[in-house]
């Protein structure tokens, strides 16, 4: 596989996850969080390939109060979601929390990320792992590009082609089909530094130049936004 120039392509109609939610480990202090708080944070963890990784072992905690910490692992799809987060926060922590999630894996380096995570939302953190000796910051970026096809901005189309191609890499060429609620999601492993996002409609089309530009990321997968409104 060549990274550098053919990146490898995953579209995939955008659903929501089915998860369980992963087992907690530790017993922390809720006093000071609302018993309904639904604050979340999910993802997918990849290898350096793009292979989805099951069964990665957690580690879950507060970055201001690591003392206490919550257990979980991803599931068989490479997917996690870590709820009851509300049980880390402190008297600081009441308008969201800094979280520290820890990654291991047999074979693979360790990986530590931190994410900001606002009170009853869910956030987005899909971490890649390289194994021991690989450089990820060798590689292209990878992100998920995702948004929704709609009329004027409210329903969504289904069934509509959403084409992605790439004036800096003539053989990036990768369609997904929006779901019944109008949304798509394309994973761009290795993604070109600008990219062309084209949806079409019957007789109608749109064109949006979007730019992966900024300071690149290696340990994560970006997330970019682009909505169609017809």
């Amino acid at each position: 596989m060549r990274l550098a120039r053919a990146p490898f392509v995953i579209a995939i109609a955008w659903m929501a996850f089915a998860l369980v939610t992963p087992p907690l480990a530790a017993q922390v202090n809720t006093d000071n969080i609302a018993q309904q708080d639904s604050t979340r944070v999910g993802g997918v963890i990849y290898d350096s390939q793009g292979n989805p990784m099951p069964k990665v072992e957690m580690w879950i905690q507060n970055d201001n109060a690591p003392a206490d910490r919550a257990r979980g692992r991803s599931r068989a799809t490479g997917a996690y979601l870590v709820r009851g987060i509300g049980r880390l926060f402190t008297e600081r922590d009441m308008a969201g929390i800094m979280l520290r999630l820890t990654f291991e894996a047999e074979g693979f380096e360790s990986l530590v990320l931190r994410v900001a995570a606002p009170v009853n939302t869910y956030t987005e953190l899909s971490p890649i792992l390289a194994k021991p000796g690989e450089d990820l910051s060798a590689m292209r970026p990878s992100l998920m590009l995702r948004g929704k096809v709609s009329r004027g901005g409210k329903k969504g189309i289904r069934d509509i082609v959403v084409t992605v191609s790439s004036p800096d890499d003539p053989e990036l060429a990768v369609q997904a089909t929006t779901a019944k609620d109008g949304t798509y999601e394309v994973l761009l492993w290795g993604a070109p530094l600008s990219l062309v996002v084209t949806a079409t409609t019957g007789s109608d089309e749109q064109t949006k130049e979007r730019s992966t530009g900024g300071q690149p990321v290696h340990d994560r997968v970006s997330v970019i936004q682009q909505d169609f409104a017809f």
